[in-house]
C-alpha cells in the first residue's frame, strides 16, 4: 500500500503552475470532473442508525502519479446533517458519535484509483492508496455537521475507468 502525507487540495495544484507539468512533457488536462451527481446530502437517522448516498463518476485520463496536475480526479461534494432543525446540529452530534464510511469500486484490479476525503476548509481527513484492488474505502470520525469533498484519483488506470461509490454516515449512543 501507497503511503501518503496528509495533504490539501490545492497542494498538488501548484505543480502546474510552477511548471513542472510542462517540463515533464505533459499538458495540463482539464480540472477535476464532478461525479453523478455531483453533490449529494445525507441526514443523519433521528435514532442511531445509517444514512446513505451513492453516485458513479469516471476518469478520462490516465494518472501517473500526477492526477491532479493532468486532470485524472473526480470529485462528489458531500453534506453531512443532523435530522431537524439546524439548530440542533451541534446537540446531535453530541449526543450520538457519528463515522462517514466511503466506499469506491470498479472493474479491472489493473486499474488503480485512490480515495481521498477532505473538509470543507480543504484538509485531507482520511486517504486510502491500496494497491491491485477494485475497491478502496475510508472511515472518517464525523464531529459535525458539515460539507466534505470526496475525490477520486488515477493514481494509474486507463482512462474512461468508471467508479460507483457509496457513502454511509453511522450513527450511535
Amino acid at each position: 500500500m501507497r503511503t501518503s502525507t496528509p495533504r490539501t487540495r490545492t497542494a498538488v495544484a501548484g505543480l502546474a503552475a510552477a511548471g513542472v507539468v510542462g517540463s515533464l512533457g505533459l499538458a495540463a488536462a482539464a480540472p477535476a470532473t464532478a461525479s453523478d451527481p455531483g453533490e449529494s446530502t445525507i441526514t443523519g437517522s433521528k435514532k442511531p442508525g445509517t444514512a446513505t448516498s451513492t453516485w458513479s463518476g469516471s476518469i478520462a485520463y490516465p494518472g501517473a502519479d500526477l492526477a491532479d496536475a493532468v486532470g485524472a480526479t473526480d470529485t462528489h461534494t458531500l453534506t453531512v446533517k443532523a435530522p431537524g432543525k439546524k439548530k440542533k446540529a451541534k446537540k446531535y452530534f453530541k449526543k450520538y458519535s457519528a463515522v462517514l464510511d466511503v466506499t469506491i469500486a470498479w472493474s479491472g484490479v489493473y486499474n488503480d484509483l485512490d480515495l481521498r476525503v477532505f473538509d470543507a476548509d480543504g484538509n485531507e481527513l482520511a486517504v486510502d492508496g491500496a494497491f491491485a484492488t477494485e475497491t478502496e474505502s475510508v472511515s472518517v470520525p464525523l464531529p459535525g455537521a458539515g460539507t466534505y469533498v470526496v475525490e477520486v484519483t488515477s493514481y494509474l488506470a486507463e482512462p474512461g475507468v468508471s467508479y460507483d461509490a457509496t457513502a454511509t454516515v453511522t450513527t450511535s449512543k
